[in-house]
């Protein structure tokens, strides 16, 4: 019996060497649901009498599993390869779909704590080139066994021979051999249906396939069908196969199949089902623990495990909460408990619950986490921070414990801001914008947002600030800018913020002069690209028209739309040496011409008069 064993456990050793020979680092294995031939058949009747007779000694000894360790190991294989094709219909292929979903559903898992993800195969290759489908599927199987799977997934899509048959079948392995592994899978794939199922899949429910050629487990009963249902019994852990959606179906093609965020859903969902089954939780204790900072403030722990992260966070989460161990630059367990009694209530001692607590909220809400960080110290003390964060309170927890404390940022003892943002949405105002200045002269500012948030400010000076003309810096006054250059009042007119804009982009680098101007420089004449300059002069209208320069002052713009709105129509006078009444008194034929209407007399002078030698002078 003993002789038997050896020859029999020599067998199995050799396909692991295989196995691992034939493995690539960067992909994995895959698993189809197919029928088992007479290879298949064999290859049970070797595992069954090796393991049988080891009497699951040498998985019991090999294998991690999920109780022991309180990490799971979740082995997902897509289904099919490029080599061993699965169901192809409208363009759509199995294998490639399957490896998509199988994606989707690691990434979602390993968002949950205590859980490890492996793929059978990361690409549409075959992971083991050269075998046969069911040699394939072995090889996957014994890797996964290696690689210390608590749980073996296969993942499918269906057809039918009926294009009204739909959703999702999942088949666990029977009750006759290993029930123990038989009802875990019946509850596992139960909770993935269930969960398919609420995202829109009708459900055909668990089902169980025996073989057809006689095969029996150790025990006498008879051995599932499927390969992946019989041979993960034989390597000791629980092995479904997942059926989401039928090829064949229209509506499953339109809502999953068919499209990259359908074959999320379904991935996100095998993953819910998975963790609602082992009752995983997203809990977060990124910030509550950096592995590299528990390493090197813990001798005894170098010692123990060396640069294992995975053993760090154990060891933190089983034993160095409740030692008071600090496992963070920026949080300490003591001290949040002692200064969170609003959360002592909540949590009492569950330790967990708290770090868990710091990362999703607290840093959200700005609690401090421990004696040597606080995130307003921080925030006021790094203008480069506040530039790139903002009023987003847990990025500058992440910086400092990513990069702060390595590069000796200070965490504490800052009450006043230092320096000052200038940039706003990819913008930098800084040529036009000064913090200080900005505040010390717009008390209204000062009041609404103090002296510390500095980005209120800027987004106050930018929204507000610059279209009601404030300066907001000594090298810089809008209405100075505006009165200086004609050119830009004929561009802009009365919008004030593009002046700002305007000096920004291109008048400091022309060397504009930004301040010291009171009156307007060059007023303008023109207007939709007519000149007026004949009949039109600014300065001798505001100077003649006490209720114009009143109402527009230094705005010559607005002069000049007055005059053209009105002025003319009234007859006024704004040149020394053109008079609208003298003109039309002076020339009968314009008289003839144009009769009262006053503004056609001064266009008549700007087209025709001055050229043709006509006097406009009183």
């Amino acid at each position: 019996m003993k002789d038997k064993f050896l020859k029999r456990l020599i067998t199995i050793l050799l396909a692991l060497v295989m196995c691992t020979c034939l493995y690539v680092p960067s992909g994995s294995i895959v698993h189809a649901k197919d029928g088992d031939d007479s290879t298949t058949a064999q290859m049970r009747k070797e595992l069954e009498e090796a393991f049988g007779d080891a009497d699951w000694a040498l998985q019991k000894a090999a294998i991690k599993k999920y109780a022991n360790t309180g990490r799971l190991t979740v082995v997902l294989d897509a289904g099919h390869d490029s080599t061993h094709h699965g169901a192809s219909r409208s363009g759509l292929k199995e294998e490639e779909l399957t490896l998509k979903i199988a994606q989707y559903c690691k990434a979602e898992l390993e968002q949950y704590q205590g859980v490890d993800v492996y793929l059978t195969r990361s690409s549409n290759a075959c992971p083991n080139p050269g075998t046969s489908s069911t040699m394939d599927n072995y090889y996957r199987m014994v890797w996964a066994s290696n690689m210390g799977a608590d749980v073996y997934i296969s993942l499918h899509l269906n057809v039918s021979q009926s294009a009204a048959t739909s959703g999702v079948e999942v088949y666990a392995q029977n009750s006759g051999y290993r029930p123990d592994l038989s009802a875990e899978s019946h509850s596992l794939s139960q909770s993935i249906a269930n969960v398919l199922q609420w995202i829109g899949l009708s459900n055909a429910g668990v089902k169980i396939r025996n073989s057809n050629d006689g095969s029996t487990y150790p025990d006498g009963s008879v051995t599932d069908y499927y390969s992946v249902n019989h041979n993960s019994k034989l390597l000791g852990f629980p092995g479904i196969i997942v059926e989401h959606a039928y090829l064949t179906n229209a509506s499953d093609i339109r809502y999953f199949l068919g499209n990259e965020n359908g074959l999320r859903q379904l991935g996100v969902a095998d993953a819910t089902g998975i963790a609602n089954y082992y009752g995983l939780s997203k809990e977060d204790y990124s910030a509550a623990f950096d592995a590299s900072y528990y390493y090197n403030h813990y001798g005894d722990l170098q010692e123990a495990y060396g640069y294992d992260e995975k053993a760090l966070l154990n060891h933190f989460l089983n034993y160095g909460l409740a030692e008071g161990r600090v496992a963070s630059p920026i949080f300490d367990i003591a001290y949040y408990k002692k200064n969170n009694q609003d959360l002592v209530a909540a949590y009492g001692n569950d330790l967990k619950k708290y770090c868990t607590h710091f990362a999703v909220y607290g840093m959200n809400e700005g609690r401090q986490g421990c004696a040597s960080f606080n995130v307003n110290s921080y925030k006021l003390q790094y203008a480069d921070l506040r530039q790139a964060y903002g009023n987003d309170l847990s990025k500058y927890y992440e910086h400092y414990l990513k990069y702060g404390y390595r590069e000796n940022r200070k965490g504490t003892g800052c009450t006043s801001r230092q320096g000052y943002v200038t940039q706003y949405n990819g913008v930098d105002y800084a040529s036009v914008y000064n913090c200080d200045y900005y505040l010390a002269n717009n008390a209204d500012v000062k009041n609404a947002y103090g002296s510390n948030d500095d980005i209120a400010v800027l987004q106050h000076f930018v929204n507000y600030g610059m279209n009601e003309g404030r300066q907001a810096s000594s090298n810089f006054n809008a209405t100075s800018y505006r009165l200086q250059y004609v050119d830009l009042r004929n561009a802009y007119g009365g919008q004030l913020k593009s002046y700002y804009e305007h000096y920004m982009r291109y008048g400091k680098k022309e060397g504009r002069v930004a301040t010291g101007c009171t009156t307007v420089q060059g007023a303008t004449t023109i207007h939709n690209g007519v000149d007026y300059s004949a009949v039109y002069d600014y300065y001798y209208y505001v100077a003649n028209n006490a209720d114009v320069k009143k109402a527009f002052g230094n705005d010559d713009v607005a002069v000049l739309q007055h005059f053209l709105n009105y002025g003319m129509k009234e007859g006024r006078c704004a040149k020394e040496t053109f008079a609208v009444q003298s003109y039309r008194s002076r020339y009968a034929d314009l008289q003839s011409a144009y009769g009262d209407n006053l503004p056609a007399y001064y266009m008549h002078y700007i087209s025709y008069g001055q050229i043709e030698g006509r006097s406009g002078v009183r």
